[in-house]
């Protein structure tokens, strides 16, 4: 069998990468987005502008890195436990994973990110892929409606959670977005029970 390992020089790479997010979310907690340029980024790093750009191709690119991302959730304790739970269960306990992340102290990046059509794109491709998994479990175990592909199920759940997300980054002080998010979520994912489904989760109840 060939050796994976990686190469000292893959390792650095990696090495590099970490450091220049790393560095990066220093500045972006001492200062707003706009204030930070790829030069300040590049010093704190200890690197120069020519490698930060061999990463990333812009300073919004490098955004992407800064939010929770699937591959960590997978890795969670979280996505162990709801393992073996109902395929609602899991779609619920994926979204409350990011819940967690105090998005509010970091609203001034956000805000950037939501404005970047790219980097909204990487991350809704990100988190899609995994949801559109369990939802697909989910049909396959009879407790998620066929009447739909899975795909659309988890855009349409998705979707009306990034609504409230993007209201509550830009208006914070009008509801909360893990509650709403929560809300939101739960009640959407319900409509695509079965009677199946439906019986695998008997303790669910919304707020009226």
């Amino acid at each position: 069998m060939a050796d994976t390992k990686p190469t000292k020089r893959q390792l650095q790479a990696i090495k590099t990468k970490k450091r220049i997010i790393k560095s990066a979310k220093r500045l972006f907690n001492t200062k707003d987005f706009d204030q930070v340029s790829v030069a300040q980024i590049s010093k704190e790093a200890s690197i120069t502008v020519g490698t930060f750009y061999h990463y990333f191709a812009s300073k919004e690119e490098l955004l992407y890195e800064l939010l929770p991302r699937v591959t960590s959730y997978l890795d969670s304790d979280w996505a162990k436990k709801a393992a073996d739970g109902s395929a609602f269960f899991q779609v619920i306990t994926f979204f409350e994973w990011f819940y967690q992340y105090p998005y509010v102290d970091h609203r001034d990046i956000i805000k950037h990110i939501i404005a970047s059509a790219n980097v909204v794109r990487l991350l809704d491709a990100d988190r899609l892929n995994i949801l559109e998994q369990l939802i697909r479990q989910g049909q396959e175990k009879g407790e998620f409606t066929l009447k739909y592909n899975s795909l659309y199920i988890a855009k349409v759940i998705w979707h009306s959670n990034r609504g409230i997300f993007h209201h509550c980054m830009l208006e914070p002080d009008d509801i909360d977005y893990k509650a709403a998010g929560y809300e939101a979520v739960s009640r959407i994912a319900y409509t695509f029970l079965t009677e199946k489904g439906i019986t695998a989760c008997p303790d669910v109840s919304f707020n009226n």
